[in-house]
């Protein structure tokens, strides 16, 4: 049974990189499947239980390959990539896709007002571009944006 499977992977963690399509249904399904199975661990794990390790990385890497166009099929649901980025806190990516979308350029402004007031966004203000990756991270120019 697959919901079983399921379970006892959520619990056990014994084979992370497994998908459950028949489970997770929605998208919603899916990333609270794989948030759950997330650990960030400083400590040295011996080689058997680091092969269950799945960190946040990993998981924003596959949500980033996929890309927009995975959850915006036939362009009817765009705001489903920013909320997928949001909830995999890659905020500067999330402020990057909802800017591109003219009509919701305000939305991003705000969210990213917001995000900044909490410390939570990367800046970068020497690029000439809104989003940028430096050293691997991701990074928004934020006075750029609100221009």
């Amino acid at each position: 049974d697959e919901f079983k499977l399921a379970v006892w992977n959520v619990i056990g963690r014994c084979d992370v990189q497994r998908q459950f399509p028949r489970v997770c249904a929605t998208i919603e399904d899916y990333l609270w499947m794989r948030l759950n199975l997330v650990r960030e661990s400083v400590t040295v794990m011996p080689m058997e239980v680091a092969a269950h390790d799945y960190k946040l990385t990993q998981l924003q890497s596959a949500l980033v390959q996929l890309g927009a166009s995975h959850f915006n099929r036939g362009n009817r649901t765009p705001i489903l990539y920013f909320k997928v980025l949001l909830m995999s806190h890659q905020f500067e990516r999330a402020i990057h896709f909802l800017a591109t979308i003219d009509r919701h350029y305000v939305d991003a402004v705000h969210f990213a007002i917001a995000l900044h007031h909490y410390g939570v966004l990367r800046g970068h203000p020497a690029s000439d571009l809104l989003f940028d990756e430096f050293e691997g991270l991701p990074k928004l120019n934020f006075a750029k944006l609100v221009r």
